[in-house]
């Protein structure tokens, strides 16, 4: 649950909105690339859309093997279990070592502000060469990897963190999420809705025996009852209260609670394709990751499964350019009206629903994720653009 949503309030005024240097070559180049994205996604349209033709075995797609109890149960495994293991493995392991960083920089905080008188004659210009753009912002909207980085502007480990988020947020928050919330939650949904609401087929899949109507052929009640699930459970979880700007959390918190979600995030990934592969007997199609060739003329050319994940992985990419002027126009909206409040659920809901639209459409695992991992990208370097 790694969002960068609360980048997109950069946008925002006052004291809610994060400011910009324009003349900063870091702003700059973030703005160079986002562009640059933008420009060759508009550009590709064709290229993105030319997901959604019909490929060779896509006439009879059968439903997962497994059912709602199993996506209920691996949600969960998601949701608590690894999470809470991870983080008592953290704190009689990993936490001490970010226990004197984090202190240290409650100390400075402290010396900046006034509240707490320097200790054994720190220096006095030490606080006047300390850049406070924190101080002039309100960051308690914001989302909490957005505080981390904020935070550790100007710190030696400011660089380090850079890398820790990019490989936590725009890589492996979107790969857990991706799989349990599209290919899990809203494969078993829509098995469960082609069983109630589905018409018969009529070539049924022999794997599909044991289940009577799993391959039934879906419909607009189908659709409706595979992605609006998901999309909801996916938008409620990025529902939060905002920080106490009394109790701001340290650089070093942050990053620590960064660190636990991507192990465990990992850790998600593994127990899950292991669980379905090996217990519901899962394949490559059902998780998917189908190594289907496209129909091209009168015959269809196969293409290699490693150039089809990465043409379906870019077409995600372009897809997400079409999805994102709804996105951040619902965001800044939504945050110029309620400053105080955060308001991610709402775009996070219409971003979850484009891509369960996609998923459902496609069943193409790389295609969604393209699109996850650009909607953080992008976030990412907006984030630059303020901190810049």
């Amino acid at each position: 649950m790694a969002e960068l949503y609360g980048a997109f309030s950069l946008f925002g005024t006052g004291e809610n909105g994060l400011s910009y240097n324009v003349s900063s070559f870091w702003f700059q180049l973030s703005l160079g690339l986002i562009c640059a994205y933008l420009f060759i996604s508009l550009a590709s349209w064709r290229f993105g859309f030319s997901v959604f033709r019909k490929r060779e075995g896509d006439s009879n797609v059968s439903s997962v093997p497994w059912g709602l109890d199993v996506a209920l149960s691996l949600f969960i495994v998601y949701l608590i279990v690894a999470p809470a293991f991870i983080q008592f493995l953290g704190k009689v392991s990993v936490k001490d070592r970010f226990i004197p960083a984090q202190e240290s920089a409650q100390t400075v905080e402290n010396k900046e502000t006034g509240d707490v008188p320097p200790e054994e004659g720190t220096p006095e210009p030490q606080t006047e060469e300390t850049p406070s753009p924190k101080d002039e912002r309100d960051l308690s909207t914001q989302h909490p990897v957005a505080r981390m980085l904020v935070r550790a502007k100007g710190t030696p480990y400011f660089i380090p963190i850079i890398l820790v988020f990019i490989a936590a947020v725009v890589v492996v928050a979107p790969a857990t999420e991706e799989l349990v919330f599209r290919v899990v939650l809203q494969g078993a949904f829509e098995r469960a809705a082609r069983i109630r609401f589905g018409e018969p087929n009529p070539d049924p899949d022999p794997a599909d025996a044991e289940s009577p109507g799993a391959s039934n052929r879906p419909n607009a009640r189908v659709a409706l009852a595979a992605i609006i699930p998901p999309a909801l459970l996916f938008a409620l979880l990025h529902a939060a209260a905002p920080e106490d700007p009394s109790a701001p959390q340290s650089a070093a918190a942050l990053l620590y609670a960064t660190l636990c979600g991507s192990v465990a995030n990992v850790l998600t990934i593994l127990i899950c394709v292991s669980f379905l592969v090996i217990v519901s007997r899962a394949t490559a199609g059902d998780l998917g990751c189908a190594a289907r060739g496209e129909r091209e003329g009168e015959s269809g050319v196969q293409t290699p499964i490693l150039a089809r994940l990465i043409r379906e992985f870019s077409q995600g990419l372009v897809l997400y350019a079409f999805v994102a002027p709804i996105v951040y126009l619902v965001k800044i909206t939504l945050q110029n009206l309620y400053p105080s409040v955060i308001v991610d659920p709402a775009p996070i809901l219409i971003f979850a629903l484009a891509e369960g639209a996609v998923y459902y459409k496609t069943r193409s695992y790389p295609t969604v994720l393209g699109m996850h991992m650009g909607l953080n990208a992008t976030s990412f370097l907006l984030l630059c653009m303020s901190i810049a």
